[in-house]
Formats: C-alpha cells, sequence, structure tokens
C-alpha cells in the first residue's frame, strides 16, 4: 500500500512516511526474491525434503533397531534412500554433475527396499524359515538385474553400446521394471498377511506403494517419449516427504507387531498377479496413445480438414 503524504505535513512526518513506503516496497521485493527462487530451485528443495524426511526417518529406525532384527534392513533400505536423494539434490545445485550420476544411487534405494520387502515377506509368512529363497529360485533374478543396471549407469560406453543395439534407453526400462517389481512384492506382502499381520504392514505398503507407483508412471512415461519427464520428476521428492510419515507409522509398529506370531504360518505363498496384470494393461493403453499420437501428429492436418469439411454434414 502506497501512503500519500497530506499537503502542509511537516517535514519529519514526510521523511516518516518515505521511510514507510520504502520498507514496504523493500519486504515485497524481499518475498518475491524468495518464491522466485524457489520456483527457479524447485526439484532442489523437493529432494533435499525427501533427504530430510528419509534422515529422520534413519534416526527413528537406529533408535529402535534392537527391538527387531527386521530392522536392520530397514536402516540399510533408508541409508540407501538418504544417500539418493541427498546426492541427488547436491547434484542439482552443482553444475559439474550431471542428474544421470544419481540413478546408480537410485538403483541401490530399489535394491535395499527390496531386501526389505522379502525379508519381511520370509519373516512373516516362514517364521524365521528361508524356504523362500530355496522354493522361489526366480527371486535370484532380482540381484542380477540389480548388477545389470549398475553396470549400464555407471560405464558410458557400454550404456551408449547397448542403447545402439535397441534404439531407447535401457536405463529407463531397467526402472520401470524396479518399479513394476516393488509394487508386486507389496501386494505380495500384504495379500499374503493374516489380520493382525496387516495392522503392521499397511502403512508400509501404502507409502512405499505410493512410491513405486510415482516411479512406474515417470519411467514408463520417459520411457514411451524417450526423455526423462521432468514435470513428476521435479515433485518426485516432495511425494517422498509426504510418504515419510506412513513409513514412520511402520517404523512405531514393527517391533511391537505380530510378525513373529506362529499362528497359522503359511509355507506356501500365493503368488498374486493383479499388480502385473495393471501394470501391463497401463503400459499397453500408453503404448497405443503414444501410437495414436504420433499418428495424429503425422496425418493431423488431413484429418482436420477432412473433419472440417464433413462437419456441417454430420450435424445435419
Amino acid at each position: 500500500m502506497i501512503v500519500q503524504p497530506e499537503p502542509n505535513q511537516p517535514a519529519f512526518t514526510t521523511s516518516l512516511l518515505d521511510s514507510i513506503q520504502a520498507d514496504e516496497f523493500q519486504a515485497a521485493d524481499f518475498s518475491q526474491k524468495i518464491w522466485l527462487s524457489i520456483i527457479e530451485d524447485y526439484n532442489f528443495y523437493s529432494y533435499s525434503a525427501a533427504a530430510l524426511g528419509y534422515f529422520l526417518l534413519l534416526v527413528m529406525a537406529l533408535l529402535r533397531s534392537q527391538k527387531n532384527p527386521v530392522n536392520i534392513y530397514l536402516v540399510l533400505a533408508l541409508s540407501a534412500s538418504l544417500a539418493w536423494s541427498g546426492y541427488t539434490a547436491f547434484a542439482l545445485k552443482t553444475p559439474a554433475i550431471y542428474i544421470s550420476e544419481a540413478l546408480p544411487l537410485e538403483t541401490l534405494y530399489y535394491a535395499g527396499w527390496f531386501a526389505f520387502l522379502i525379508i519381511l515377506i520370509i519373516h512373516q509368512q516362514f517364521n524365521y524359515n528361508y524356504a523362500l529363497l530355496s522354493h522361489y529360485r526366480r527371486i535370484y533374478v532380482l540381484p542380477l538385474l540389480v548388477i545389470a543396471a549398475l553396470l549400464l549407469e555407471t560405464g558410458t560406453e557400454f550404456r551408449y553400446f547397448v542403447q545402439h543395439l535397441i534404439a531407447f534407453d535401457p536405463r529407463f526400462l531397467f526402472h520401470v521394471g524396479f518399479a513394476i517389481t516393488g509394487l508386486v512384492l507389496i501386494e505380495q506382502l500384504y495379500r499374503n498377511s493374516n489380520r493382525e499381520q496387516r495392522w503392521s504392514v499397511k502403512f508400509l505398503c501404502l507409502g512405499l506403494g505410493t512410491l513405486f507407483l510415482v516411479d512406474f508412471v515417470l519411467y514408463s512415461h520417459s520411457l514411451l517419449y524417450e526423455k526423462l519427464d521432468f514435470t513428476i520428476w521435479d515433485s518426485r521428492g516432495f511425494i517422498h516427504l509426504l510418504s515419510a510419515p506412513l513409513l514412520a507409522i511402520s517404523i512405531r509398529r514393527i517391533p511391537n507387531d505380530t510378525l513373529a506370531t506362529e499362528i497359522s504360518v503359511s509355507r506356501q505363498v500365493v503368488f498374486h498377479t493383479a499388480i502385473l496384470f495393471g501394470t501391463g494393461l497401463y503400459l499397453l493403453l500408453m503404448s497405443a496413445a503414444g501410437i495414436t499420437s504420433g499418428i495424429m501428429v503425422a496425418v493431423g492436418g488431413k484429418l482436420r480438414k477432412l473433419f472440417l469439411s464433413q462437419w456441417p454434414f454430420c450435424c445435419c
């Protein structure tokens, strides 16, 4: 608000009004600079917020690490998540570092959560018996995929060679697969749990499921359009921060839950495929939409002329 001095005011009153007016302009200019800084560095603040959330979760998990043997895998997963989000925020403020250099840490972030979910399934369904690893040997493919992704993300020449052969960036394909794998593990964990166990893991499944779902949408779009979707990528850190309270509730429940109960312990885990069906259908629809979009762009002018010429006839 601009204050206009009244006529015949004393000189000291006029100078006082001028100083108030200058202070108001300075405050407005300062707040505008803050908002512009937030908008320009939105992705940096996003991943910094994620790093802060994972740091608090890690401290919380370390304080309760001796109450449940499963927590050691949770600490490893949170440590990998903190390293990934923190390094991504650092890379965004360092011009000499490309954000693609954070992809190996993101792969380790996936690997940490995969290990935690698998151990949790073993802990729940097999009562510390590692029969899952012998009965379901296809699970050994997972660490091989993680190693292959790390080789692609750290070896530039090898990645260019593979990319030249398949004509698209294989890193997007691996991260789509990792997101689907995380969703599948969450589905197995939740749907094979009994009622008491679901009380302990439902917030964990909801929090991690949200993160894996966002990653699936992000990398499936990136794979389809052959470039990273920065609209989703920039906001991903804030999504991780919003999921942190759900993970915090799970950390509090796991040490006091019924995971170690021997009531109706199942030796056979039923493999549910709803997630596989849903993600496959989504990818199929995305591919169809991409093909349709390409056709419309290619012949859009002709279709538009045809539509405009036939529109009066259609209305009649």
